[in-house]
């Protein structure tokens, strides 16, 4: 604008540098009070990768910037002439920048024409010479002179410098149309029709080239898919479709364990029946596996597939290849290490599993261990993993049985109702279907609905464990046996004597990989709630009291994780450590913590009430609901040892238990 005004307009110097100081010192000042405190909000940059652009990558010569500058600036040229393709991502194996192609000679040309029309219009023709000189700075900016850009060349960074080219083309047609006199219309009668006729080819041309791009940005996924057909090279576009359709896989995940009370109306309702949820998965491991096939070293992309094989196959080795691939890739790279413990979590949860397997056949362990036949025999029980698996989602589902047959939701015989989940397990699993009818004849133990029905609040969760375990052990071990057995991989009868030592280590190694990987996340990004908590629950599966309440000393003094729950997690370790004293002072500071909230959210809950905001009264309502709950659920897991131990801290425990209960 002030080059404009000066180089058109008879204004001096002085009144341009004035308003342009005036403008300037308006932007800094709205920039420092509104726009930089919002940006350093943000606590990481924008990560670069060298697929967007080479340059982001390595040190290059000033040969190889000005070659990939001019290959760029020959691109805008030619794509503002032909616009064809049309692609939203460009980026690594789908442009050349360093080796000699038609880029660059369109470069080379254009730079020489833009140069012969400044000299010529400098003095006799002012609207092209604007136009030229606003094209060329408009696009410097993009064209990987000063910084890369990402996706080296993209159509959207020519739209402003396009303006330019628009006004250099205006004064063209006027002045082959004798029309430069503004006040008289166009005249394209004295166009020649050879001329005329070229002009509106061309237009009707880039028309049909321009139009039925339309319809493919009427979503991210026609946009992409259509893109990855014109550029099947472009690691970023395959990406990003595996993306579209991995969110689709975890919004059906969300669906399945979201309440349905919590269920909004606002949020995608996405489910898939078994067949479908396969299928989709399937897509998204497709276009991810092509995109690393492209180019291998894509860190987001490994470790993304890493997570459809854990969460939707379940492929456990796979997953565990490709989180392993991207660590290895960024060692500081945070989700990789997370989603790593969580498959070593898993791999130690399913050696447990085969030791738990192994002990039940009861191997014969006097001999003595052949190296070569143990490794032979761990590898073929490692080949039963996928089947072994489904215990733990069993666990889960018996869990949940348990719970709604002591809440009084489960309607049937109890027999029946404690044996569904184990049989759909088993008749889901096509290993496992064809010896499914075994279990028809199987009673569950007397003893076990015996010991249910005598549940009370203080003993629950502990029995609840043991009574799942028992069922998996009886129920699910002899046919998970006799399916092995007919399958002829190998002898359960002549297991190695070195099985359950082998098993034993293997837990154990995983475990510590586990938890090793927990403390590097929280140590890369001390705010990971969820690394926080999965480290939690190893420490203390493992009874690593120590370590574990030193961990949430540490994290007491970090303000994004709440105090109250540091202080319960402490409580319950000092409970499993049989520290009653200790438990009561830390449960009282997490009461206490709780009824300060309460109270808040009392005060908060009255103020939308006296508004008349529904939505927000009931969404407070639930928090503090959940609040109770979580209360709820220590006070039973603590009160009985606490009483009989402490008796004085018990007291104060149930006052504040009555206060905020009242709240």
């Amino acid at each position: 604008i002030p080059f404009i005004l000066i180089y058109t307009r008879k204004v001096g110097w002085i009144k341009v540098l004035t308003g342009v100081f005036a403008v300037g010192l308006t932007i800094f000042i709205l920039g420092s009070l509104l726009i930089t405190p919002a940006l350093e909000q943000r606590e990481t940059e924008r990560e670069t990768f060298f697929f967007e652009n080479p340059l982001y990558v390595g040190n290059h010569s000033i040969v190889e910037v000005l070659m990939m500058t001019l290959a760029t600036f020959g691109f805008y040229v030619r794509m503002l002439i032909a616009p064809y393709p049309l692609v939203s991502f460009y980026g690594y194996n789908t442009f050349e920048g360093f080796q000699f192609t038609l880029n660059h000679v369109i470069g080379l040309v254009a730079i020489a024409v833009i140069l012969w029309g400044l000299y010529k219009t400098y003095k006799h023709n002012k609207p092209i010479f604007v136009g030229l000189i606003f094209f060329c700075v408009g696009i410097s900016m993009f064209v990987n002179l000063v910084t890369p850009a990402p996706g080296i060349v993209a159509e959207r960074f020519v739209f402003l410098s396009s303006t330019g080219m628009a006004l250099v083309l205006a004064e063209l047609l006027l002045m082959l149309t004798k029309s430069q006199n503004i006040q008289r219309k166009p005249n394209f009668g004295v166009l020649p029709g050879k001329v005329l006729f070229i002009v509106i080819a061309y237009t009707g041309l880039a028309a049909c080239i321009v139009i039925p791009r339309n319809p493919e940005w009427n979503s991210t996924y026609s946009l992409y898919k259509a893109d990855s057909i014109k550029h099947p090279e472009s690691t970023k576009l395959f990406s990003l479709l595996g993306t579209i359709h991995a969110q689709k896989l975890y919004k059906h995940a969300n669906n399945l364990n979201r309440p349905d009370d919590k269920k909004s109306q606002e949020t995608e309702e996405v489910k898939f029946t078994e067949e479908e949820l396969k299928r989709q998965a399937d897509t998204v491991i497709s276009y991810y596996r092509r995109a690393l096939q492209i180019y291998p070293d894509y860190i987001p992309v490994n470790n993304n597939l890493g997570t459809i094989y854990f969460t939707f196959k379940p492929m456990l080795d796979s997953a565990g290849y490709f989180f392993k691939r991207a660590l290895d890739l960024d060692s500081n790279y945070v989700e990789a290490a997370y989603n790593l413990a969580n498959f070593c979590e898993a791999k130690a949860g399913l050696a447990l599993q085969k030791y738990n397997f192994v002990k039940w056949l009861k191997p014969d362990s006097t001999g003595t261990s052949n190296k070569k036949l143990l490794k032979e025999q761990a590898d073929v029980l490692e080949s039963y993993e996928p089947v072994l698996s489904k215990m733990n989602m069993l666990k889960i589902t018996l869990g949940n049985t348990f719970r709604d047959m002591a809440e009084g939701k489960a309607k049937g015989d109890p027999k029946g109702v404690l044996l569904n989940p184990l049989l759909y397990y088993i008749k889901e699993n096509s290993f496992l279907r064809p010896y499914a009818e075994d279990l028809r004849t199987l009673e569950l133990a007397d003893d076990l609905l015996a010991g249910f029905r005598s549940l009370n609040q203080q003993n629950k969760a502990s029995y609840l464990d043991l009574a799942i375990d028992t069922i998996v052990n009886r129920y699910y071990f002899p046919v998970l046996a006799k399916a092995i057995n007919a399958d002829k991989k190998i002898d359960l009868t002549k297991l190695d004597p070195g099985m359950l030592t082998h098993l034993h280590g293997q837990i154990f190694r995983y475990r510590n990989q586990c938890i090793g990987l927990h403390k590097k996340t929280l140590r890369l990004s001390p705010n990971y709630v969820n690394s926080y908590g999965k480290l939690t629950a190893a420490l203390a599966q493992w009874e690593m009291y120590e370590e574990l309440i030193a961990m949430h000393e540490r994290l007491e003094k970090n303000p994004k994780f709440k105090k109250q729950t540091i202080d319960f997690n402490i409580a319950e370790t000092y409970f499993a450590m049989g520290n009653y004293k200790k438990t009561a002072e830390y449960f009282i500071d997490g009461l206490k913590q709780v009824e300060i909230i309460m109270k808040r959210l009392k005060l908060v809950q009255a103020n939308f009430a006296a508004a008349n905001n529904n939505y927000m009264v009931a969404a407070i309502n639930n928090t503090r609901e959940t609040f109770k709950g979580n209360v709820g659920y220590y006070i039973n897991k603590f009160m009985r040892e606490l009483a009989n131990r402490q008796p004085f801290e018990t007291v104060q425990i149930q006052q504040l238990y009555n206060m905020i209960t009242s709240l």
